[in-house]
């Protein structure tokens, strides 16, 4: 089954909606029709809970990753559970890369500058940045490095390839973590 969270994610700020959405890619029975049910056995939670969910209280983390450790297990899906649980919980980057670097005025040597900085940083931490599962903690931290470039730029500094390098690596540390 393929997701394409990107697009499930447009418009959704609130945790009821992004999964209100998912369950209906999932075909999970409708609201009122089993839902609640489903996620009782899917995620392990109380009935109680279930309904707190599906009416917008957001649940713990761990609970999420239960949940979407069930539905990797039982639903064949083009998405990791990392995926899915940044998906849930809102922390899914949706931004398209290069329209941001542009947007916040670097030139395209600036841009490749941020980039190959990222792309080293998570080499160095032996992540793939071309592999899919890391195509997310790319974004979260190219975005985030060109960000800090462009701040020292708009207050007249030019920032040295040291804290390039320092700053991704900070960053990248964060997304691991699962901070950003």
């Amino acid at each position: 089954m393929l997701l394409d969270l990107e697009e499930m994610a447009q418009g959704k700020g609130e945790f009821a909606e992004r999964l209100s959405a998912l369950l209906d890619e999932l075909s999970v029975p409708a609201e009122g029709k089993g839902r609640a049910t489903w996620l009782v056995k899917a995620a392990g939670i109380q009935p109680l809970a279930a309904g707190k969910w599906l009416s917008g209280r957001t649940p713990r983390v761990s609970n999420l990753q239960k949940l979407t450790r069930y539905i990797s297990e039982t639903y064949s899906l083009n998405v990791s559970d990392e995926q899915l649980l940044a998906y849930l919980t809102g922390k899914l980057a949706t931004v398209d890369v290069g329209s941001e670097l542009t947007r916040l005025g670097l030139s395209s040597p600036e841009q490749g500058l941020v980039l190959s900085t990222v792309s080293t940083a998570m080499n160095d931490k032996n992540l793939d940045p071309l592999d899919d599962d890391n195509l997310m903690t790319w974004t979260k931290v190219a975005v985030r490095v060109a960000r800090f470039y462009a701040t020292k730029l708009k207050n007249g500094e030019t920032p040295t390839s040291a804290s390039i390098t320092t700053t991704a690596q900070a960053y990248l540390e964060l997304a691991i973590n699962g901070a950003i």
